[in-house]
């Protein structure tokens, strides 16, 4: 009994996340991730085995977090945000901002 037990905890147990590496898309049409905040988050929990780059598409974005330590970063484990088209850049928002003219 106490076996069967164990084999069934072990089915039933939560995966486990894998490391980000690789390129993942921020907004836009089907992203990857909705928002940085949710990027980041994964981030934080996940860590990275490799290079993790997020290309932000176009449009408006909350910035208000903070990236927190994130774990496996290294020379050769980077962590990237940047446009995904240089010609039209994503507006980056502190909460509570409100835009100029």
């Amino acid at each position: 009994m106490r076996v069967l037990c164990l084999a069934l905890a072990t089915l039933v147990a939560a995966p486990a996340s894998a490391q980000l590496s690789g390129t993942y898309t921020i907004g836009g049409t089907s992203p990857d991730y909705a928002s940085l905040i949710a990027a980041v988050a994964d981030l934080e929990t996940q860590g990275v085995s490799g290079d993790a780059t997020f290309e932000i598409r176009p449009g408006t974005y909350v910035t208000g977090f903070d990236l927190g330590p994130v774990a496996g970063v290294s020379e050769t484990a980077r962590i990237r945000f940047q446009a995904s088209d240089a010609n039209n850049p994503p507006v980056l928002q502190r909460p509570g901002a409100t835009s100029g003219s």
